[in-house]
């Protein structure tokens, strides 16, 4: 399995660097479709057919799932992050040769109280085919372990802890008001 664990649930920062996880996928280059992990080869589709798309489902301003008919799902990994796309959680696109492509553009919606509105566009990135257990995984809360934190030294009660004295005995508060 090549995917971490995030969800909505969790912050968006925590949500993009667990996502970061993907690094076979993070790791991708502008130019190439293929990764190379020590676990798995993730292959990427540079398209895919936008009349099966059944349904799309955004996990984060990053990575949007796509559902086809059938079983096939497509996990969209964003070039950049994509301003209001999870906040808002919908998107249009529009295609001219009934397919999806890397590079075309995406138009998130949000509501402006008046109704919906266009918002920030951005690009599509790579198409990586994913299982539904990839997408449980993606869609498990993240778990974070505690980390412990040290208790304070205490101060060192010998210089009474925060003023220092000249020779004369004056603090440098005294010094100051004279």
């Amino acid at each position: 399995m090549f995917i971490g664990s995030v969800y909505r649930r969790v912050s968006m920062l925590a949500a993009t660097a667990s996502l970061l996880c993907l690094s076979p996928l993070a790791a991708a280059q502008e130019d190439g479709d293929i990764v190379e992990d020590e676990d798995a080869i993730v292959e990427g589709q540079r398209c895919v057919s936008s009349r099966p798309i059944r349904k799309t489902d955004v996990l984060d301003d990053q990575n949007i799932l796509f559902y086809m008919r059938g079983t096939a799902i497509y996990l969209n990994h964003l070039p950049k992050p994509c301003r209001r796309l999870a906040k808002d959680g919908r998107f249009i696109y529009r295609t001219t040769v009934a397919r999806l492509c890397r590079s075309d553009l995406i138009t998130v919606l949000t509501d402006s109280g008046f109704g919906l509105s266009s918002g920030p566009t951005c690009k599509l990135g790579t198409f990586y085919a994913i299982t539904a257990d990839d997408v449980e995984d993606l869609k498990k809360p993240l778990e974070v372990e505690p980390k412990t934190i040290p208790p304070a030294e205490p101060e060192d009660p010998g210089n009474g802890g925060s003023q220092e004295t000249d020779k004369s005995g004056q603090t440098g508060t005294e010094k100051e008001r004279s």
